[in-house]
């Protein structure tokens, strides 16, 4: 059987997304309840670190993992395979590094503790 047929997907294959993406849901879900363990946050020093919204940042994280974490069901979606895990694989870390880079541009403005 031609498993480059457009339109076949392997039972693998969406066992491997579907465990991909709760990989991203579960992370959302701990940047969600821990956002003291998010890098960047985790090494900062604690005077730092109190004049930052941790909840905020938490959310924010967490929107993001689950937005990738969407990316990658739907991709189980697409009928080509080769298309299907570019998809799957680099959507998601294109859209953790631009996530990335508005936290670290706004984490001493939209991010800071109101007082």
């Amino acid at each position: 059987m031609n498993t480059n047929m457009v339109g076949y997907i392997h039972i693998g294959e969406i066992i491997v997304l579907i465990g991909y993406g709760l990989i991203f849901l579960g992370v959302g879900v701990l940047a969600r309840k821990y956002p003291e363990t998010i890098s960047g946050i985790s090494t900062m020093s604690k005077e730092k670190r109190d004049k930052l919204n941790l909840k905020k940042i938490g959310a924010f994280v967490s929107k993001w993992l689950n937005v990738s974490a969407t990316v990658v069901f739907l991709a189980i979606l697409i009928p080509k395979p080769d298309l299907r895990w570019q998809v799957a694989c680099l959507v998601p870390v294109f859209l953790i590094l631009l996530a990335s880079a508005y936290l670290i541009k706004y984490k001493n403005t939209r991010f800071k503790k109101e007082e």
